[in-house]
């Protein structure tokens, strides 16, 4: 608010003080304070404007002979309406309304309401002229609308059409008044405007009108005899602008109307949802005024008086404004606070500079700055060797008392004053003289200073005549004493007995004296200078380096021009940093240069202060000395090529704006394609993606942020581009998000999106995928079951064979071994007949006979046992029987589930060694007092389990009796493979042990089990 209040009072002083008119056909100066920016035809920008409005996105609309168009402070485009009966398009009227709505009308009667991208017509249909040509809107709070037209004053609501009737009008004393309602579009009605009191207010040729809506009668508040315009100061009061003001009359005055209580000021959206023809009052209460005669004319401070605008006493107000166009058709100030202007030739824009321009008058830029105890800054410039002081109210005053080359300060504070035979030294207005060196061979001549620096022990300065000299403990000592590098080409202090100096082959001395410390920074090619602080920073024409661990490390950003030829550097009470460098003032916030500090490598995020915002040319680089100067204060004045400028940190105007952000179009493959929701064609891999946020204000530093939902990790940092490229995206569906970030470092209330589908081609569908999976599997399981099939072949062969080899044996066995032992045993038992009975051999004979029958008869057992193998079931029983005998502790139990189908005779004998194996195990280790033993004929193969509920398995005892040559679970293992069957050894849930040996149907039996089953 104080920086508007002086910027108003600057202005109010310069209507004061320019008495004169501009000549139309003379160009206008440049206006102080702000910078002025003009789009024509060859930028794209719509010629004779006749109207504009912004919406809440930001956009500024203009209305134009040649139809709609827009504008997001880079591009204008121009407003495709689809074909329709009335079509909007010599537009004369704008007015936004809330929900980005725009309401136009043109100059063939047609009323139009833009919405969401859909142009409605609401041109009411009556009969005679009916509402005529509408010349303007104003709207209550209700949403209704007021129309002012060639025919009268209109009220619109809920769909219907109302006349605001002629007859019922009075004056301000109640006499009655009448409109001639025929006559009415040669009166030429101009303005309706509801007040922040709900007030409508009409005006036209012969007066202005405030409608009684009690009454609904309309009643005259001031009687005038030409047309006027409406307008409203920010305190709320209503102005008449005449559009045609006569010789010394007045170009504003306010309208007498009763102020209700409480005072209210004007609605914050007056000034940018319509542009006025005729005048403004901007925010800070200056009138800006159309055509006066050609241009625009600004009444400073105007808002703030009391009575009527009065022309200067040459005419007219002064006109200020740099326009090459002198036709203004129309004005609005946005929300930024910017100013706008239509006009035949474009579209013209002054901005509020965020810098002031210190008026020193030197055609030299060659500066130093320093302040004196008393609080005032000292600027220097050694070409012209003048010097100036700024005073604390910011006036300037030059010293002309004696030529001055250079100021700084010493160790405690005080002024010097660098001349040619002395140093002048100032302190709470006391003043002493400290005589300059002569020349090393003894001569006195005038010096040439073009740097002074005290580092806390010593003052140096630097001459052209005699290059580098210090005077420490009163005594001038030359450059050869201090020992300082060879090819120096800067210096700046680096703390107490401390100096930073660069030199021209791109090296960075620390310099202390007795020693020095030497550091590499040819990454940033030549050097500017060397700046101490929190951070110590090296600076050249290729962006500036950070002092890390010994070494210096480059400073990256997104735009690196920004980081070339900085100057100087100021900091900020709150910490940001402030650099002077080509392309203007880089502010840095402090939280964005811990980040950068922590990782230079990181790109630096920062607002850019340029010509845009008032500063002329680039920093300053002829003296190679710092070039910012920040004062106690906060206060700081960066040195330029142009000038000397002056910005306030703690009074910066931000813009607060939030930007809206949308996304505009996807392009893939030529096609453009838009909405909440794109499909793609089959195929894509390639779109991009256009998106943007309109900003009047800075549009080139709007910052964007980017993420495509299902491909990116996180926010992509997209910079200044409005556009994201995407390549080899697989088929799918994608949500794309962008956020905005304008120059103050203010970000989009909300995210746009949109989803983009990408349709899969025959080979990339999931029906494809699915099918060429399922035909894997099925491929899989066919070698599956084929390998199967080919390893169950492979054993019944080797159970075949074996089978066949015992059956060998056993026929071997029975036709010869067994046959000669039948034998033998008949012809012993003939021979023992011969003896007489209960002879004493005979006996003998008959005990080996039957010996011999037990002989046979095992051997018969024997031999059906190779044939058709041992009996599973039988020597299970028995071994746990045995064991169970053994072990009187542990109980043994042994169950048989499943129809019994036959085992093919290896698979009897595999079983029965592994369930003998693991029953010993089970009594033997386990410690149980219930071993119990499963076996199961179940349709998908033959299942074994054994189980205890003892102690439990010990894996690490297992490798120990293997290690030990226990061979029991390795050979229990062996023969599970032997028989392609599956084992497992584990633990039960509660307690105990579990072995369970699993063989398939088709490999344990020897008929098929489904048919055994029945």
């Amino acid at each position: 608010m104080l920086h508007s209040l002086l910027r108003s009072c600057v202005f109010l002083l310069l209507a004061l003080l320019l008495p004169v008119v501009l000549s139309p056909a003379r160009a206008a100066p440049p206006l102080p304070g702000y910078t002025h920016t003009a789009w024509r035809a060859a930028d794209g920008a719509p010629l004779d404007i006749r109207s504009m409005a912004q919406t809440e996105d930001g956009t500024l609309w203009l209305g134009t002979p040649n139809g709609l168009y827009r504008f997001d402070g880079i591009e204008f485009s121009r407003v495709k309406v689809p074909r329709m009966r009335r079509m909007p398009t010599r537009i004369d009227v704008l007015v936004a309304r809330p929900g980005g709505e725009l309401w136009i009308a043109d100059d063939a009667r047609g009323m139009f309401v833009l919405r969401g991208g859909v142009v409605k017509d609401i041109t009411p249909e009556l009969p005679g002229e009916g509402v005529g040509f509408a010349l303007a809107f104003a709207f209550d709070a209700d949403g209704s609308a007021w129309v002012a037209s060639s025919t009268g004053l209109w009220h619109f609501a809920q769909g219907r059409w109302r006349r605001i009737e002629a007859q019922r009008t009075v004056d301000a004393d109640g006499t009655p008044h009448h409109l001639d309602g025929a006559g009415l579009s040669n009166e030429g009605t101009s303005t309706v405007l509801v007040d922040q009191y709900g007030r409508v207010w009409w005006s036209r040729r012969d007066g202005i009108y405030l409608l009684d809506r009690a009454a609904q009668r309309l009643r005259r508040v001031v009687r005038t005899t030409s047309l006027m315009r409406l307008a409203q100061s920010p305190d709320g009061r209503l102005w008449a602008l005449p559009e045609e003001p006569g010789h010394g009359q007045p170009v504003a005055s306010p309208v007498p109307a009763p102020v209700p209580t409480p005072a209210l000021p004007a609605a914050r959206d007056a000034n940018h949802v319509e542009s006025r023809a005729r005048g403004q009052f901007d925010r800070d209460g200056n009138l800006w005024l159309a055509g006066c005669p050609a241009g625009v004319c600004l009444a400073a401070g105007a808002g703030a008086l009391d009575g009527a605008v009065m022309p200067t006493p040459g005419g007219q107000p002064p006109q200020l404004a740099p326009f090459a166009a002198t036709n203004v058709n129309c004005l609005l100030e946005d929300r930024s606070g910017n100013l706008w202007f239509g006009t035949r030739d474009g579209l013209d824009r002054l901005h509020a500079d965020k810098v002031t321009r210190v008026p020193i008058d030197s055609g030299k830029n060659s500066y130093t700055m320093a302040r004196d105890t008393e609080g005032d800054v000292w600027v220097a410039e050694s070409i012209e060797r003048r010097v100036w002081k700024i005073r604390k109210d910011g006036s300037v005053q030059e010293d002309r008392s004696r030529p001055i080359t250079v100021v700084a300060n010493d160790r405690d504070g005080a002024l010097l004053l660098g001349g040619r035979n002395a140093i002048f030294r100032r302190s709470h207005g006391v003043e002493t003289r400290i005589d300059l060196p002569p020349t090393p061979d003894g001569r006195h001549v005038p010096l040439s200073l073009f740097g002074l620096l005290d580092d806390g022990k010593a003052l140096f300065i630097g001459a052209s005549e005699i290059g580098v000299v210090g005077l420490e403990d009163g005594t001038w000592h030359y450059r050869d004493h201090w020992r300082f590098p060879r090819n120096l080409y800067t210096s700046a202090p680096g703390g107490k007995g401390r100096i930073w100096l660069a030199t021209l082959d791109g090296t960075v001395v620390l310099w202390e004296r007795a020693r020095t410390a030497t550091y590499g920074a040819g990454m940033i090619g030549r050097l500017v200078t060397v700046i101490d602080g929190p951070d110590v920073l090296a600076t050249g024409e290729e962006g500036i380096a950070v002092l890390q661990r010994g070494r210096f490390r480059m400073l990256r950003a997104a735009v690196p021009a920004v980081l070339r030829n900085v100057s100087g550097l100021g900091i900020s009470p709150d910490g940001d940093r402030w650099l002077n460098g080509a392309r203007g003032i880089v502010r840095v916030a402090a939280a964005d240069w811990r980040a950068a500090m922590a990782d230079p490598a990181v790109p630096l995020r920062y607002t850019l202060i340029d010509s845009y915002d008032g500063y002329p040319g680039q920093a300053m680089l002829e003296s190679r000395l710092h070039s910012v100067y920040t004062h106690p204060d906060g206060r700081m004045w960066f040195m330029t090529s142009s000038g000397i400028v002056q910005l306030d940190p703690r009074r910066l105007e931000r813009d607060t704006l939030r930007p809206v952000v949308s996304i505009s179009a996807v392009h893939a493959a030529g096609q453009i394609h838009g909405g909440a929701r794109v499909r793609l064609p089959s195929g894509t891999q390639d779109f991009s993606i256009a998106y943007g946020a309109p900003s009047l204000s800075r549009a080139d530093g709007v910052h964007f942020q980017y993420m495509l939902e299902g491909r990116d990790p996180g926010w992509q940092d997209g910079g200044l581009r409005r556009t994201a490229w995407y390549t080899n995206i697989a088929p799918g569906r994608y949500t794309f998000r962008v956020r905005a970030i304008n120059e103050d470092g203010v970000a989009s209330a909300a995210d746009a999106a949109t989803v983009i589908v990408i349709e899969p081609t025959v080979t990339q569908s999931l029906a494809f995928r699915t099918a060429l999976v399922a035909c894997a599997a099925l491929a899989l399981y066919g070698l599956y079951h084929y390998s199967l099939s080919v390893e169950t072949r492979r054993i019944a062969e080797r159970h075949d064979a074996r089978l066949a080899e015992r059956e060998r044996i056993a026929r071997t066995l029975h036709d010869t071994f067994l046959q000669s032992v039948q034998g033998l045993v008949l012809r012993v038992h003939a021979a023992a007949k011969k003896l007489p009975p209960g002879d004493a051999v005979r006996k003998q004979l008959e005990t080996v006979l039957d010996q011999a029958d037990g002989t046979l008869a095992e051997g018969r057992n024997q031999v059906h046992e190779l044939r058709s193998g041992r009996d599973a079931e039988r020597v299970l029983e028995e071994a746990g029987k045995t064991l169970a005998a053994t072990f009187p502790d542990t109980a043994f139990r042994m169950t048989v589930t499943g129809a019994r189908v036959p085992m093919r005779a290896q698979v009897q004998d595999e079983i029965a060694e592994i369930g003998a194996e693991a029953l010993r195990n089970a009594f033997f280790h386990a410690r149980a007092t219930l071993v119990e033993l499963v076996l199961d004929y179940g349709r998908g193969g033959l299942a074994l389990r054994v189980t205890d509920d003892g102690v439990g398995f010990d894996e690490s005892l297992v490798r120990k009796r293997v290690k030990g040559k226990h061979w029991g679970l390795v050979g229990m293992r062996e023969r599970a493979m032997r028989v392609n069957g599956r084992l497992d050894i584990g633990r039960m849930r509660s307690r105990g042990t579990r072995v369970e040996l699993q063989v398939a149907a088709r490999i344990a039996y020897l008929v098929d089990a489904e048919a055994a089953w029945g």
